[in-house]
């Protein structure tokens, strides 16, 4: 399929100015629908530092918690949570961004303090 030959950069910068996610379907050899399907943009961005300073100083049980915490509590569809490589902030790690927000010195004793007070209204919600 010719998208096939794109390069996985570049298939990344198109994402970034296209606001539609593509579905491509071959019906035949002459044939070829597209079907657009629109993003939706996540509510909350969740980015973990995963640089080997903090994932060494605790990122990796914090990284379960916040797993746990979005599925649990039903969240993962409104959150777009990734690792980063570094947040540039090692001497303060581990170190997590919540819609831009730094958090340092997370744990996973009160990493989950903070995600409710992040997700207070749709904590709220399910009640």
């Amino acid at each position: 399929m010719f998208f096939d030959y794109l390069s996985n950069s570049i298939r990344k910068k198109c994402k970034q100015f296209i606001k539609f996610e593509y579905y491509l379907i071959v019906i035949n050899i002459n044939q070829i629908l597209i079907v657009l399907k629109e993003k939706k943009e996540k509510k909350y961005q969740i980015r973990i530092c995963l640089g080997s300073a903090c994932f060494s100083r605790g990122n990796r049980k914090v990284l379960g918690v916040i797993q746990n915490f979005l599925k649990d509590n039903k969240l993962e569809d409104i959150t777009d949570f990734r690792g980063k490589q570094c947040l540039d902030l090692c001497s303060h790690g581990p170190v997590i961004s919540i819609n831009g927000q730094i958090y340092q010195e997370v744990s996973e004793e009160n990493i989950e303090d903070t995600l409710k007070e992040v997700y207070q209204e749709e904590l709220l919600l399910f009640e």
